[in-house]
């Protein structure tokens, strides 16, 4: 039989391995390509290959299988691959490149998250970001096949069903991953970080607190609660303008009760700046920290159920207390936003609110600036009112 022919489909259904050659599989050669063979394994199996000649060394690559890959598409890939080789290049050893090359799935769980543990506090929004919000979509495709175009196209799904904040949280993840996977040399020298240039949303800054009537009704709603604890620690969120998180975690060994200068060490945070800070305490809030019984063998303020360890939000006694102070709109952060915004309003400087805070940008507190100057504006108004019944005017 002979070798070499021009292919067709028909012919190709027909070829079949001839068992008294010496090779394990018979190839033949298309005479209309060259450099495209077609490769019979003794179960009939029929594979496209392409041979050719680079630097005296003869090398050869597989396309494809025979019917998944049609002819014309083995011959489109087989003149593509001719063509490499008529510019000096060599198609096998670029395709040996782009194999060691790892997916985004890869490159993420074998290299970027056991960094992002060892080095990173937020290690954990890491990869809750990475595990429902980009690798279902990105994660098989290598990491060099991932360009501008395709990172847009997650983030406008991202955009569809999350906020602005989301949007921009995944942008800076995954600039980070893709500069690492740049200079670590997972990606060829000289690669471009494909989420260069894309940018991030503007977010809608939200300041919700609650009204001196709201504040009262949720006072009294909260003393109402038989879980005297859970109560505690939203009272505690309330006094201290501290996230609930590092309200949860408080320890005993991080308070100091003095009557003279009472105050809570927070060490270091899963919060942006993650720097550890201190918070005075006013008297309120020692009052009702030296109402809880400390639990025996936990070392936390606010005890869970399980042993040794700190209260889960406590979610439902809040939405309970909502509901019988008949507030709206009102999460368990905006009790962080409701003490920052009497204290602007008290006339608190904006450098001492951050502290307090803990905010990394004085730009985060400036949100609560618009409320100092309302304070001042009525300060003033005050003073030229006194002024005028003093004049007669």
């Amino acid at each position: 039989m002979t070798k070499r022919f021009r292919f067709t489909k028909k012919i190709i259904e027909s070829l079949e391995h001839d068992p008294a050659a010496k090779a394990k599989e018979t190839e033949f050669s298309d005479q209309e390509c060259v450099g495209l063979k077609l490769v019979v394994t003794p179960k009939g199996r029929r594979f496209y290959y392409f041979r050719y000649t680079t630097n005296k060394r003869r090398r050869g690559m597989k396309i494809g299988e025979f019917p998944a890959l049609s002819l014309p598409e083995a011959r489109r890939l087989a003149y593509d691959l001719r063509a490499q080789v008529d510019r000096g290049e060599d198609p096998q050893a670029a395709r040996d490149i782009r194999r060691a090359i790892p997916t985004l799935q890869e490159f993420v769980d074998e290299h970027y998250l056991p960094h992002a543990k060892a080095t990173k506090r937020s290690a954990k929004d890491d990869e809750s970001r990475l595990r429902h919000r980009v690798l279902p979509t990105l994660g098989r495709l290598p990491l060099d096949a991932i360009d501008k175009r395709t990172v847009q196209q997650l983030l406008a799904k991202v955009r569809t069903t999350h906020s602005a904040a989301t949007h921009n949280r995944v942008v800076s993840l995954l600039h980070r991953v893709f500069a690492l996977a740049i200079e670590w040399g997972f990606l060829p020298e000289g690669s471009r970080n494909p989420v260069t240039g894309i940018k991030k949303l503007p977010e809608a800054q939200r300041t919700r607190y609650l009204n001196r009537d709201e504040l009262k009704r949720f006072l009294v709603a909260l003393a109402d609660q038989p879980n005297r604890r859970a109560a505690a620690l939203l009272a505690i969120c309330l006094l201290t303008g501290a996230r609930i998180g590092e309200v949860r975690r408080m320890r005993y060994a991080d308070l100091n009760l003095d009557p003279e200068a009472p105050s809570w060490h927070i060490p270091h945070t899963n919060a942006k700046s993650g720097k550890s800070r201190t918070v005075m305490l006013s008297a309120q809030a020692v009052e009702v920290l030296k109402a809880l019984e400390p639990v025996e063998g936990n070392l936390y303020v606010f005890a869970g159920k399980k042993e040794g360890q700190p209260m889960v939000a406590p979610q439902k006694v809040f939405e309970n207390v909502l509901e019988e102070a008949e507030i709206n709109d009102f999460r368990v952060h905006d009790l962080r936003h409701t003490w920052a915004s009497y204290a602007a309003m008290s006339g608190a400087p904006m450098r001492a609110l951050q502290a307090t805070l803990g905010h990394h940008a004085l730009s985060m507190t400036q949100r609560y600036s618009h409320l100092s100057d309302e304070t001042l504006r009525e300060t003033s108004q005050s003073v030229a009112n006194a002024i005028a019944t003093a004049t007669g005017r």
